[in-house]
């Protein structure tokens, strides 16, 4: 199934305020609250467009995949790209909690790793 997770790209981003994220990009209120519940059931392409700039991500960025409990899906099948582990989510945590002197290191790493071919 998939699970949208648009809460998760707005943490890695750093955004504090959902709610009022989604509504000022245009979002009606009920459905920014169905997408921060988890249970919008469609978004049109341009508001996952919409979402995609904002957030500088792609789709496969906004959604998690689990299989239903009768689902066989092998481990090679293109949709375990979406499986996330569980957290990997830390990241606003552990920068707000490193020391000064690690962070001019830290941000010659993140240089390096921008700027390297993918």
């Amino acid at each position: 199934m998939l699970i949208p997770n648009v809460q998760r790209m707005m943490r890695l981003r750093g955004i504090e305020k959902y709610y009022s994220f989604l509504t000022g990009l245009g979002f009606v209120p009920s459905t920014a609250r169905d997408i921060l519940k988890g249970v919008i059931s469609a978004l049109k392409f341009d508001q996952i467009e919409k979402l995609c700039l904002a957030l500088n991500c792609t789709p496969n960025d906004l959604l998690d995949w689990q299989p239903g409990k009768k689902q066989a899906v092998a481990e090679t099948h293109s949709l375990n790209a979406l499986k996330r582990a569980a957290g990997g989510d830390e990241l606003p945590q552990i920068l707000s909690e490193l020391p000064t002197d690690k962070i001019a290191q830290l941000v010659e790493v993140l240089k390096d790793f921008k700027g390297s071919p993918k």
